[in-house]
Protein backbone atom coordinates (compact mmCIF):
# COMPACT_ATOMS: atom_id res chain seq x y z
CA UNK A 1 0.00 0.00 0.00
CA UNK A 2 1.29 3.39 -0.86
CA UNK A 3 1.49 6.13 1.77
CA UNK A 4 -1.11 8.17 -0.11
CA UNK A 5 -3.70 5.39 0.01
CA UNK A 6 -3.03 4.87 3.72
CA UNK A 7 -3.65 8.57 4.37
CA UNK A 8 -6.86 8.45 2.33
CA UNK A 9 -8.06 5.43 4.32
CA UNK A 10 -7.33 7.24 7.60
CA UNK A 11 -9.20 10.35 6.41
CA UNK A 12 -12.18 8.26 5.30
CA UNK A 13 -12.34 6.40 8.61
CA UNK A 14 -11.99 9.65 10.56
CA UNK A 15 -14.85 11.21 8.63
CA UNK A 16 -16.98 8.13 9.23
CA UNK A 17 -16.19 8.34 12.95
CA UNK A 18 -17.22 11.99 13.09
CA UNK A 19 -20.40 11.50 11.07
CA UNK A 20 -21.60 8.42 13.00
CA UNK A 21 -20.08 8.37 16.47
CA UNK A 22 -20.34 12.03 17.47
CA UNK A 23 -24.15 12.29 17.02
CA UNK A 24 -24.64 9.02 18.92
CA UNK A 25 -22.47 10.22 21.79
CA UNK A 26 -24.29 13.56 21.84
CA UNK A 27 -27.65 11.78 22.00
CA UNK A 28 -26.48 9.62 24.89
CA UNK A 29 -25.13 12.66 26.76
CA UNK A 30 -28.35 14.67 26.35
CA UNK A 31 -30.45 11.66 27.41
CA UNK A 32 -28.33 11.32 30.55
CA UNK A 33 -28.62 15.03 31.33
CA UNK A 34 -32.41 15.03 30.83
CA UNK A 35 -32.84 12.01 33.10
CA UNK A 36 -30.54 13.45 35.77
CA UNK A 37 -32.15 16.89 35.92
CA UNK A 38 -35.66 15.46 35.75
CA UNK A 39 -34.88 13.35 38.81
CA UNK A 40 -33.93 16.53 40.69
CA UNK A 41 -37.12 18.37 39.78
CA UNK A 42 -39.82 18.77 42.38
CA UNK A 43 -43.43 18.00 41.69
CA UNK A 44 -45.00 21.40 42.35
CA UNK A 45 -45.61 22.03 46.04
CA UNK A 46 -45.62 18.33 46.91
CA UNK A 47 -41.89 18.33 47.56
CA UNK A 48 -39.10 16.02 46.56
CA UNK A 49 -39.50 13.17 49.06
CA UNK A 50 -43.26 12.81 49.41
CA UNK A 51 -44.49 9.27 48.92
CA UNK A 52 -46.93 8.66 46.12
CA UNK A 53 -49.35 6.00 45.04
CA UNK A 54 -51.31 5.20 41.89
CA UNK A 55 -54.94 6.16 41.48
CA UNK A 56 -57.01 2.95 41.40
CA UNK A 57 -59.20 4.39 38.63
CA UNK A 58 -56.87 6.09 36.12
CA UNK A 59 -53.39 5.06 37.33
CA UNK A 60 -52.07 8.62 37.74
CA UNK A 61 -49.40 9.25 40.38
CA UNK A 62 -50.97 11.06 43.34
CA UNK A 63 -49.83 11.88 46.84
CA UNK A 64 -50.64 9.28 49.48
CA UNK A 65 -52.12 12.04 51.62
CA UNK A 66 -54.60 13.04 48.88
CA UNK A 67 -58.27 12.17 49.32
CA UNK A 68 -59.09 12.27 45.62
CA UNK A 69 -57.19 11.95 42.35
CA UNK A 70 -56.48 15.38 40.91
CA UNK A 71 -56.99 14.05 37.37
CA UNK A 72 -60.17 11.95 37.50
CA UNK A 73 -61.62 12.81 40.93
CA UNK A 74 -61.81 9.19 42.09
CA UNK A 75 -61.37 8.54 45.83
CA UNK A 76 -57.76 7.45 46.38
CA UNK A 77 -58.02 6.29 49.99
CA UNK A 78 -61.19 4.93 51.51
CA UNK A 79 -61.79 6.45 54.92
CA UNK A 80 -63.56 4.43 57.66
Amino acid sequence: MSPVSVLQAIQTNSLLLVVVAVPILALLWYTYQFTFYRSLATDGESGLHESKTNCPNCGARVSQSADRCEYCGHAVVERP
